[in-house]
This record gives structure tokens, C-alpha cells and sequence, in this order.
């Protein structure tokens, strides 16, 4: 008689459990649900109680991938990031494709003038005849995640 009761209370306290600890990471910051479920899993919690929870966090609006992304987006624009790598990076957290989509447009503009004045930050003002010096600073602009086109399109008009 105990041991139906006995599991159902068991599972109701791992989801307490999980619950409270779900709600401590994200009082610190905002986590992707892939994230947060790795974090919980990886501390001995069951796939399926962790589940079930991020469900209830997301009905509740504690956990919100919009959220996430707007926030992680964000931060790395500020960090002087490009597209290409603020999406794989988006990936990795298991955003799923359709809302990077709506939060990256490889075709703005707004990132050429991000690889214009990361550029200008990190090595002044350009030297239109030096070669070797544009190819280091392209590669500059691609490690940090701009396209091709956009790192050269930052060497156009110097607009700042």
C-alpha cells in the first residue's frame, strides 16, 4: 500500500527539487531550456522529472527562450560578435532555428557598421595600401564572427 504512495511522493519531491534548483540558476541568469536541462541532468535528475518541470517553468514564464535570446543576442553585440558566431553559439544552446532567424538578419547592414567600428577599435584608423595588414584585420573580423562580406564591406567609406 505504502510503495504506489511512497513513489508518487518521491516524484513529487525530486520536481520540488528540481523546481528549486531550476529557479535558483535562473534568479542569477537566463538559461536556453537545452541549457538548463543539461545543468539538471548532469546533477543526477531524472530526463523525464526535468521535463516535465522547464515545461512548468515555460507555462509560468520563469523560462523563456525569447527571453534568452534577446538577452544572449545582445550581450554579444556588445562583446563585438558577428552573426555567423553568435548563431552557432545560439545553436549550441539549442535555440532552435526559427527564432534565431528572428533575432539574426545576416543581410542588415547594422553589421557592417558592427564590423566597421569593432575594426576601428581594435586597430584604428585604415591603411588603404597595406595589404598584408587588410588580410590580418579580415581575419580579425571572421574569428569574431562577421562574413566575408561584411568584414570587407567595413573597409568601404569609413563612415565614423
Amino acid at each position: 500500500m505504502t510503495g504506489l504512495h511512497g513513489s508518487k511522493q518521491m516524484e513529487k519531491d525530486q520536481e520540488k527539487s528540481i523546481r528549486d534548483v531550476a529557479i535558483r540558476y535562473l534568479a542569477r541568469r537566463e538559461y536556453s531550456r537545452y541549457q538548463l536541462s543539461e545543468k539538471l541532468i548532469s546533477r543526477g535528475y531524472e530526463a523525464a522529472a526535468v521535463e516535465s518541470v522547464l515545461s512548468e517553468l515555460e507555462q509560468n514564464s520563469y523560462l523563456c527562450e525569447k527571453r534568452f535570446t534577446d538577452m544572449f543576442v545582445r550581450t554579444r553585440i556588445a562583446q563585438g560578435k558577428g552573426p555567423v558566431r553568435i548563431t552557432a553559439e545560439l545553436r549550441q544552446h539549442g535555440v532552435p532555428n526559427e527564432l534565431i532567424a528572428a533575432y539574426i538578419d545576416l543581410q542588415s547592414e547594422f553589421w557592417v557598421d558592427t564590423a566597421r567600428r569593432e575594426r576601428k577599435k581594435r586597430f584604428g584608423e585604415l591603411q588603404l595600401d597595406d595589404l598584408k595588414e587588410r588580410a590580418r584585420q579580415l581575419r580579425f573580423l571572421q574569428y569574431r564572427g562577421f562574413t566575408l562580406a561584411q568584414a570587407n564591406l567595413s573597409f568601404d567609406i569609413d563612415q565614423d
